[in-house]
């Protein structure tokens, strides 16, 4: 099967159309990452909720995980609805996608995913915190 060479994009240099490419690859790649993440909450959510005699550390951790999972959904929804601004509702933006992406950055869908990310890496990265202080703080024996 050929394509039409008169169907591809008027104006267009290879570099910008590897570059909407990838674009829509690393959404992809996003939505493969969400899938783990689904996988990884819904084993720990499950695990946690099986405990008998639930600690007010097992609440807190079932909190951070909703917390952290409700907010990789909102960002993925909102990355999702952003590609969906950018190469299809305003595929005719002077520019294509990348030069929408470049010039309507402080659009809401925007800054809340951009936003939502961030926080999710500091709950991320406090986390790693909090477990290589308590790997730190164990003591071990001394081997010769």
């Amino acid at each position: 099967m050929s394509l039409d060479p008169a169907w591809a994009p008027a104006n267009q240099t290879s570099f910008d159309l590897w570059v909407e490419r990838s674009s829509l690859d690393g959404v992809m790649l996003g939505g493969v990452a969400y899938g783990v993440h689904l996988t990884l909450f819904s084993l720990c959510f499950n695990m946690i909720l099986s405990i008998k005699n639930k600690a007010m550390v097992d609440w807190l951790n079932l909190g951070y995980i909703c917390l952290v999972f409700a907010l990789g959904t909102l960002g993925n929804a909102l990355t999702l609805k952003w590609c969906e601004m950018a190469f299809v509702d305003n595929i005719n933006f002077p520019g294509r996608p990348v030069a929408f992406s470049l010039l309507e950055n402080t659009d809401w869908v925007y800054v809340v995913f951009n936003a939502v990310y961030i926080v999710n890496l500091w709950l991320s990265d406090g986390l790693l915190v909090r477990i290589c202080s308590f790997a730190h703080s164990i003591p071990r024996a001394v081997h010769c």
